[in-house]
């Protein structure tokens, strides 16, 4: 058999398997859509700089266990800090340095829901979904950038 037919061979067999296989559940391309979803290009990306989840050393876990997560994001010009409190039914948050506005809550399976941001910078979700989120700070001023985080799984 040629190496031509040997690949058309193996080109069809691929092609059988595909046909075969289940379609990807429309909840799940859903999510992936979302995930990598164009970026508003006005929106800086804050980094995921410190996760209590895994940067916490041994004996933190142990002396903090059942504890709230923490998580902190930097971006260029700000700094958002998380706790996942009550057992991961709510997020509280806090802007530094303040901005007035409203933060974004972001899940892929889920509508958006949006807070207001106090006078210190803080906001609070009262229902957290659990999976990927992503949190978006919309200023109220149209001269001061907003940002959003990375996605973070809770």
């Amino acid at each position: 058999m040629s190496e031509e037919a040997q690949l058309e061979g193996l080109l069809q067999e691929a092609l059988s398997v595909l046909r075969r296989a289940e379609p990807v559940p429309a909840g799940v391309l859903a999510a992936a859509r979302t995930s990598f979803g164009w970026r508003d290009v006005v929106d800086a990306v804050a980094d995921l700089e410190f996760d209590s989840a895994v940067d916490d050393d041994d004996l933190a876990r142990v002396r903090n266990a059942g504890s709230e997560r923490r998580l902190r994001f930097r971006a260029t010009h700000a700094v958002t800090e998380l706790r996942v409190i009550d057992g991961g039914r709510r997020l509280a948050g806090r802007l530094e340095p303040p901005i007035a506005g409203s933060v974004i809550l972001r899940h892929p399976a889920r509508p958006d829901v949006t807070v207001s941001i106090d006078r210190l910078g803080q906001f609070l979700f009262e229902e957290l979904p659990s999976g990927p989120v992503r949190v978006v700070a919309v200023p109220s001023d149209p001269h001061v950038s907003g940002f959003q985080t990375e996605w973070v799984t809770v």
